[in-house]
């Protein structure tokens, strides 16, 4: 929109002036929000990376849960912030909060993604064999893991043993 103003004075002066200003009523929006990893542990570093929908006053505010990320860098409206775990935040999904003003002002916020921190270890125990010597046997161990992100079944090994493991039910032999 252009603005125009013409004003005379009393003794027949005149000036002119003219501008144009954009209405701008709309909040901007945080998009394409990504976190790597998505299952973070103690002493990882969470890459957060998002799309602004607009240009913004500052660099926008973000934080896991209550607390901060850090601001890496920007091109045009592509932001990246880092977060390190700390373990102080306690185990769980926590929500990735992004918050920012456009250049009228409008503020904006995000939160519909998380991070899941764990930071117990997960637990292995052998039921079977107990030790000894044998010549076959039928290995069955339990794992568990009290945080809730899960056991990586792939990692299992019988170590200087040929074995075979299946991962539906965590037994095999050797």
């Amino acid at each position: 929109n252009t603005i125009d103003v013409n004003i005379t004075d009393l003794a027949g002066n005149s000036a002119a002036a003219s501008d144009w200003v954009v209405s701008d009523t709309i909040a901007p929006m945080f998009i394409n929000v990504t976190a790597l990893p998505t299952i973070a542990n103690i002493s990882s570093t969470i890459s957060i990376s998002f799309t602004s929908s607009e240009t913004l006053i500052a660099n926008p505010t973000l934080n896991v849960g209550s607390n901060s990320a850090a601001y890496q860098s920007n091109v045009g409206n592509d932001y990246t912030y880092t977060y390190s775990v700390t373990g102080l935040e306690g185990d769980g999904t926590h929500v990735i909060n992004i918050s920012g003003s456009d250049m009228a002002s409008n503020s904006g916020y995000n939160d519909t993604n998380s991070v899941f921190i764990d930071t117990i270890n997960p637990v292995a125990t052998i039921t079977s064999p107990l030790g000894g010597t044998v010549n076959t046997a039928l290995v069955q161990f339990t794992l568990t893991d009290d945080s809730g992100s899960g056991v990586n079944i792939s990692s299992i090994a019988v170590s200087g043993l040929a074995s075979s493991f299946s991962a539906a039910n965590c037994t095999g032999t050797f």
